[in-house]
């Protein structure tokens, strides 16, 4: 019987595992990992001297089998280059753990000096902060003075009575009927012929109210106000109404001198608008002319049924509906006025400084929808043909 498997099972026994292969670290970790590392080489030096114990074991063994197995020999031969393999190993890695110690004595002498530099760092960033500081705070004084400087040219430039007059009140017009008394105000003007194509906005109720006394919506009485010269009556036709939103276009011709439009605020400031932003509204109360009132927008969100208006506490009464609300501080045409609050029944009280506007962003929508966008703007031939529309 032989004894082969015996002797291959031994040898398999024998089997060592693979090298082990160390890494450099990154220089950021070197301190740590070197530690790491020495007290990871010193285990497996011990591992290893408890290893060849059992290999000189094991040849041991093999030496004495050597005259009865002729494989013993090649086995033993194999164990005795591990053997130097191994001895030579254990002298690299004491060799790696003594490299290890001299790297972690860099290691802290880096981080030393890391240390001074950061200290180095902080104390220069400490002194641009204070710079910073300073040259921040002489800007915020700058900046002060110039908004003052700002805010004091502008209200010189917003309290220049002529150009007020000429651009609140130079468009502002009055319709009339037989009792009904409104106002509007002129948004867009253009050559026609030898006179002047005017475009007016209004309130429709206005409108409304003088047609229901028997008035002619293509033949409505207009006054137009020319500054300091006498006032003029023309005739203008209704082009364009939307009832929702208490809104009518009107259209005349007017002989020169020809009139002055407003200046329609742009329609993405319109959303920014807030409460306590100063306001003139000017419109034709009791049927007298133009008359400016000031004050200030004193809400955005005013819910009448499904519609929503603007609130206004510059004084007003009847006959303003119509007139024209403009930003105090740029004289621009920002809505229109629409309604006024009263007080009780029978005989109510006018309450003058709650008044409704319907702003000009929903306006000039209506303009838009209605194929008359033109008059928010520049005209363009593509979007009407001059003077030939009829109501819509």
């Amino acid at each position: 019987m032989t004894r082969t498997p015996t002797w291959l099972a031994i040898l398999a026994a024998l089997a060592l595992p693979p090298a082990l292969a160390l890494r450099a670290s990154r220089l950021e970790r070197r301190l740590e990992v070197e530690r790491e590392r020495a007290e990871a080489l010193a285990g497996e030096v011990a591992r290893l001297r408890a290893e060849v114990g059992g290999l000189e074991e094991t040849r041991s063994v093999a030496l004495e089998m050597r005259g009865t197995l002729p494989q013993v020999d090649e086995a033993i031969g194999r164990l005795e280059a591990r053997l130097h393999a191994e001895g030579a190993r254990i002298e690299a890695l004491e060799t790696s753990a003594a490299c290890a110690a001299e790297g972690d004595r860099e290691a802290q002498e880096a981080v030393r000096k890391l240390d001074g530099d950061l200290g180095g760092a902080l104390r220069r960033f400490e002194g641009i902060g204070a710079g910073v500081d300073s040259l921040s705070r002489a800007l915020d004084e700058e900046s002060r003075a110039r908004r003052a400087d700002h805010a004091s040219l502008a209200s010189r430039v917003a309290r220049d009575p002529a150009e007020m007059e000429s651009g609140m009140i130079g468009p502002t017009v009055q319709l009339a009927g037989e009792e009904t008394v409104g106002s509007g105000v002129i948004v867009h003007t253009r050559p026609a012929g030898t006179g002047t194509e005017a475009f007016v906005l209004t309130a429709y109720h206005v409108v409304r109210n003088i047609q229901s006394e028997g008035g002619n919506p293509s033949a409505l009485r207009i006054l137009v106000f020319a500054g300091a010269g006498p006032r003029r009556e023309v005739t203008g036709s209704l082009l364009a109404h939307e009832e929702g939103i208490d809104v009518a276009l009107i259209r005349f011709v007017a002989e020169d001198p020809a009139p002055r439009a407003a200046r329609i605020v742009q329609r993405s400031r319109v959303a920014t608008v807030p409460v306590f932003t100063p306001v003139y509204t000017v419109g034709c109360p009791l049927g007298n002319d133009p008359i400016p009132t000031s004050g200030e927008i004193a809400s955005t969100r005013s819910a009448i049924g499904d519609d929503t208006y603007w609130m206004i506490n510059a004084p007003a009464y009847f006959g303003n509906s119509g007139g024209g609300v403009f930003l105090a501080e740029t004289r621009e045409l920002v809505g229109l006025y629409s309604k006024i609050y009263t007080h009780g029944r029978g005989r109510p009280t006018v309450i003058s400084h709650m008044g409704l506007v319907t702003p000009i962003d929903r306006i000039l929508d209506f303009l838009e929808k209605g194929g008359y966008g033109f008059v928010g703007g520049e005209p363009s031939a593509a979007e009407i043909a001059s003077g030939s529309r009829s109501e819509g």
